[in-house]
């Protein structure tokens, strides 16, 4: 009984972070499309289209490895909260990659293509669908996705 507990405690703690990072990202991404169709400059980027590449590319590796730290500290938690390897291992990666995706934004938004990130946004969020599918359910995943929408449409309406 109790394993059951901590294990149903660490699926919500997991939903609760999946729709943290989903939501940064859905503002991230919006905002990417909308100064990508606009071709204006976006204010969430801390670089402008003349800084320097090196820079760019040692945040995004600073980012990595802190995006890596954080899915083994969560792949761990998880196995300890006995959830089967193969859903930890799964889900970390699903971490490690909306990590990867917001350093990505910040390092590279305004230089490269806008059109790119918010692609791999998209991706993610499908193969999120599946997996918030399989660790909490329909219900749960219904929601955090209603909610990403709701988020998505505010954050147009803010930016128009």
């Amino acid at each position: 009984m109790g394993t059951q507990k901590t294990g149903q405690s660490v699926r919500n703690i997991l939903a609760m972070l999946f729709t943290i990072f989903l939501l940064i990202n859905a503002i991230l991404q919006t905002l990417a499309v909308i100064g990508g169709l606009r071709h204006t400059s976006l204010l969430i980027t801390p670089f402008n289209e003349d800084s320097s590449p090196a820079i760019r590319l040692i945040l995004f590796l600073v980012g990595f490895g802190i995006s890596w730290v954080l899915a083994r500290m969560l792949f761990q938690y998880m196995i300890k909260g006995k959830l089967s390897v193969g859903d930890s291992t799964h889900t970390a990666y699903v971490l490690l990659l909306y990590l990867m995706l917001i350093f990505a934004s910040f390092c590279f938004l305004n230089v490269i293509g806008w059109l790119w990130l918010p692609l791999l946004f998209l991706i993610l969020f499908l193969y999120t669908i599946f997996t918030l599918w399989s660790l909490v359910g329909g219900a749960k995943t219904a929601l955090v996705c209603a909610a990403t929408l709701v988020v998505i449409l505010f954050t147009i309406l803010l930016a128009s």
